[in-house]
């Protein structure tokens, strides 16, 4: 069907059907089919459009069953991105899920769904855009929607459906940088000038440096083992193609092979401010992936900056001393003759003569959802591979997001059978897990024996918690045997957003738990407010925070009683290197916490590499590689390894002091008490807040004749700046190597 053709058969549908759909005649009802449904009438109430609505009955059952009623576009054909759009009216008291499958004509078919809040009218936009990968948006079928296994009656109010553009409109926030180019393209003198900013700051492809900000040479410093970022950034005066860089070995006490650096081009993406902001605003050009050099190198337009991102390895067994090594930049201009360019920068490391430890009693870590699909490579070598990279990045734990197969439980016998690794997602995470020793525990958001157990006992049957508590306790004695973590159960995943329902379910399952089970560790998580800290709390181990800290008080009796503090979610959009360093360092210092965790390593809906194709941002710690984009790590995520670096850190200072104070004579005894001093310092100049979730900033925001616009460095209000904490390390680096001299 031509386009022509498609968008007169959609006009003629929607005259021929009365779209959009309000019910205000029975003809409305002849795009719908209804399927096991009790009731499926009109009915002059809850309507949002007309006096008319959509009364539907989703009957309860206690066997499994799926009712609902299928939704025929208009025309089948979609592909120009037209989402389905409704109104759902929920009169219980409490949310309830509504779920949906898409089909086109080829029997391909989407799954997804969202909860409805309690006697409250909620907007429904499917938006068909992030399906191109995975539907022939030229042949759809219909739009299933459906009440998933009800046990018990479920009545819904719909009205207003239309297939339409979604009813937002995005808002660009442009970068304005501090310096503009003047007389460009330059007639004579360099082509290109090389300049360097901290690597937390976000170099804008306008961010032209200052007068006098270029560099000549470029310095870095790090224990053996540990990897540590160097950027430069490139200024072209003159256009400028094939512009690439190298970099030599660095050659010291010993030699450090060029293959130890990783050398990375800083792409730029418009990236949502928040990923669920109501005014659809988004930050155009936003430095945030750090993709390989393309084979040719890169073009660079006149006027406009680039960066090069070093992140270098120092092998374990490096002798300490002072490196050099050279950064070589080479291009030609784009003009008939093509001059080449050639700049050299040398670049000098100081390798120090300890070690950072592992610190196994932090949480540190990523939600993690497995292998997606279009990632190229087979599910377990991918799944391997994302692992290492955790570990590499400093992890000592993963929020799972997945479980293993409902059908592999065995309700009656209260077991589960396991399969060997290799032939499953599940145990072959927990092999890797295992094998590549991380330290601290997982903890499990899919809770797969409350779904098997669920799906043969009722909740309310007596019979259910031992069930449950039972077969939680083999999966724990089966771990416990075979060396897999610890697995720390969360019933139900931020309840308190869920509604009342919700909220019961993970109480009575953290009661069950810690009466039957007690041996076996619970976490709760969502926003501290008091049925996280009176209800759930009492009943679970662990408390992780969304996004902000009870107050100093509250956390210091949480933790004499026992609980292990967690915050997640701080900067979701993962742009913001600043506030994941921050947070995974000096914060979990400052506020006394255990850890931190992210959503997530790889979370988005159709293409990762495009933020405004779904109603919601995505969430990429990592960039997959796909069929036309290499992938790489987003510069937020090199971020959370520095943070947890800078606690590193501190935690070998304080070992060392400790070690002073018990074994040095009497200089190093004073060298302990200087230490302590100048960490009391640093903490105490740190402007705390238990709040962090969308507290950076940068500089100015400012909205001018209808246009969003920022400026400046994006900052926390913690009072630092983005040089403090290099300059700190620098600090507990001298005092650890005095230190070490001294014992």
């Amino acid at each position: 069907m031509s386009a022509t053709a498609g968008f007169l058969f959609s006009m003629v549908a929607y005259s021929i059907l009365g779209w959009p759909l309000s019910f205000e005649t029975q003809d409305d009802l002849v795009a719908l089919h209804p399927s096991g449904l009790s009731v499926f009438e009109r009915v002059q109430k809850h309507a949002t459009d007309g006096q008319w609505a959509l009364r539907v009955v989703f009957p309860g059952s206690q066997k499994d069953t799926w009712p609902g009623f299928g939704v025929s576009p208009p025309s089948p054909d979609l592909s120009a991105g037209q989402s389905l759009i409704f109104d759902v009216y929920n009169p219980q008291e409490q949310a309830c899920s509504l779920s949906w499958r898409i089909d086109d004509q080829d029997r391909h078919s989407v799954f997804g769904g969202t909860s409805i809040p309690p006697q409250k009218t909620k907007r429904v936009e499917i938006w068909v855009r992030p399906l191109r990968n995975q539907l022939n948006l030229q042949r759809m079928q219909q739009f299933y929607l459906y009440y998933r296994m009800p046990r018990e009656d479920w009545e819904l109010f719909f009205d207003n459906f239309q297939f339409a553009d979604p009813s937002y409109v995005f808002r660009e926030i442009t970068h304005v940088p501090a310096v503009r180019p003047q007389g460009l393209p330059a007639a004579d003198g360099p082509a290109l000038i090389a300049f360097q900013r901290p690597w937390m700051e976000h170099v804008f492809p306008d961010d032209w440096p200052a007068e006098g900000e270029s560099t000549d040479t470029l310095s870095l410093a790090a224990t053996p083992r540990e990897y540590e970022p160097l950027t430069v950034s490139l200024a072209a005066r003159r256009q400028v193609r094939a512009l690439k860089a190298t970099l030599s070995d660095f050659t010291g006490p010993g030699k450090i092979p060029a293959t130890q650096a990783d050398l990375r081009v800083v792409r730029c993406l418009d990236k949502r401010w928040i990923y669920n902001d109501e005014q659809m605003r988004y930050l155009a050009q936003t430095p945030v992936l750090l993709e390989p050099q393309p084979e040719g190198g890169l073009e660079l337009p006149t006027g406009q900056v680039s960066s090069f991102w070093i992140t270098l390895h120092v092998p374990a067994g490096t002798p300490p001393g002072v490196y050099e090594a050279k950064l070589t930049i080479t291009a030609e201009e784009s003009a008939a003759e093509a001059k080449p360019v050639l700049i050299e920068l040398p670049v000098r490391l100081r390798v120090y003569s300890f070690e950072l430890p592992e610190v196994a009693d932090k949480w540190w870590g990523v939600y993690y959802t497995g292998p997606v699909a279009l990632e190229l490579g087979e599910d377990l070598e991918k799944m391997e591979r994302h692992l290492i990279d955790m570990r590499e990045h400093g992890m000592t734990s993963v929020g799972l997001c997945f479980g293993w197969d409902v059908a592999q439980t065995d309700v009656d016998g209260r077991r589960v059978d396991f399969l060997p690794p290799g032939r499953s997602r599940y145990e072959t995470f927990m092999d890797l897990y295992t094998r590549l020793k991380f330290p601290a525990p997982l903890i499990q958001l899919h809770d797969t024996v409350q779904s098997a157990v669920g799906s043969k006992i009722r909740a309310t049957d007596p019979l259910f918690a031992d069930a449950y508590a039972d077969t939680w306790k083999f999966v724990a004695d089966y771990a416990k045997a075979r060396k897999w973590p610890e697995i720390i159960i969360q019933p139900v995943d931020e309840p308190a957003w869920q509604g009342e329902a919700e909220k019961e379910r993970n109480r009575q399952l953290l009661d069950i738990l810690q009466r039957l089970a007690p041996e076996l560790r619970t976490e709760q998580d969502g926003p501290g407010d008091d049925y996280f800290h009176k209800v759930a709390g009492p009943l679970a181990d662990v408390w992780n925070y969304n996004g902000s800290l009870a107050e100093p008080e509250v956390i210091r009796q949480a933790k004499a009683e026992g609980k292990i503090i967690l915050i997640y979610n701080c900067d979701v959009e993962w742009y913001r290197p600043l506030v994941d360093r921050y947070v995974a360092g000096w914060f979990q210092l400052a506020s006394g916490a255990d850890g931190c965790f992210n959503w997530a390593y790889q979370s988005f809906s159709g293409d990762p590499y495009d933020d405004q194709d779904a109603q919601y941002g995505d969430h990429i710690a990592h960039y997959p590689t796909t069929a036309d984009r290499p992938g790489g790590p987003s510069v937020a995520w090199e971020g959370f390894r520095e943070g947890i670096d800078d606690y590193k850190y501190v935690a070998l200072l304080r070992s060392l002091t400790e070690q002073a104070r018990k074994k040095g004579d009497k200089k190093a005894r004073n060298l302990a008490d200087e230490a302590e001093r100048e960490l009391a310092d640093l903490l105490g100049s740190l402007s705390y807040s238990s709040h962090i979730r969308n507290s950076a900033r940068f500089e100015r925001y400012w909205e001018e004749e209808g246009k969003l616009f920022v400026s400046g460095v994006m900052t926390l209000p913690n009072g630092w700046d983005t040089r403090r904490y290099d300059a700190a390390r620098r600090t507990l680096a001298d005092l650890a190597m005095r230190l070490k001299q001294a014992l």
